[in-house]
C-alpha cells in the first residue's frame, strides 16, 4: 500500500458494484477521508506548535537583551559604589551594596541559564558535565534568600 507510505490518503477506490465488496471499498475509502482529515488536523498543530515554539525563543532572545542592559549597568555602578564605601570604611553600606550586587549577578546567571535551557530545548546546544563548588552555590542560594527570610521569618 504505497499510498499510506507516502501519506497520500486523497486516493479513492471506484465502487463497481452494490455487494459486500462495494461496502467493502466504501468503507474503506470513509477510513482513508478520515485519516486524511486527521493528518491534516495533526499537521495544523505542528504547525502551529513550531510557530509557538519560535516565538518563544524571539521573546526569550529579545527579553535577554532586554533585561542584561540594565541589569549590567545595576551590577556594574553597585561595584562602584561597593569600592567607594570599602574605601571610605563603610562597612554597613558596603555590605547592602555587595547583596545588590551578588543579586544583580544572580539574576544575571539566571536570565543565561534560562536562554541555555530554550536552546537546549531547540537543539542548539550541547550539554556538558562539569564539576562545581557547592558550598559556592549554597553560599549564593542564602545571600539570595537572606533579604526574604529576613523580611518574612515566619513564612521559611
Amino acid at each position: 500500500m504505497w499510498f499510506l507510505r507516502n501519506r497520500d490518503y486523497s486516493l479513492r477506490a471506484s465502487r463497481q458494484s452494490q455487494d459486500e465488496v462495494g461496502v467493502l471499498i466504501d468503507s474503506f475509502n470513509e477510513m482513508l477521508a478520515q485519516i486524511q482529515k486527521h493528518d491534516s488536523e495533526l499537521q495544523e498543530a505542528r504547525d502551529q506548535a513550531n510557530r509557538a515554539n519560535q516565538a518563544k525563543s524571539n521573546f526569550l532572545s529579545f527579553m535577554s537583551h532586554e533585561l542584561r542592559t540594565p541589569l549590567t549597568a545595576i551590577i556594574g555602578f553597585s561595584e562602584m559604589l561597593l569600592s567607594s564605601a570599602e574605601a571610605e570604611s563603610r562597612a554597613e553600606w558596603a555590605d547592602d551594596l555587595r547583596r545588590i550586587n551578588d543579586s544583580g549577578k544572580y539574576l544575571l546567571e539566571l536570565i543565561n541559564d534560562i536562554l541555555d535551557l530554550s536552546k537546549i530545548e531547540a537543539g542548539k546546544m550541547e550539554v556538558h558535565i562539569e564539576r562545581f563548588e557547592v558550598a559556592g552555590l549554597l553560599r549564593d542560594v542564602t545571600e539570595a534568600l537572606r533579604p526574604l527570610v529576613t523580611q518574612n521569618p515566619t513564612r521559611w
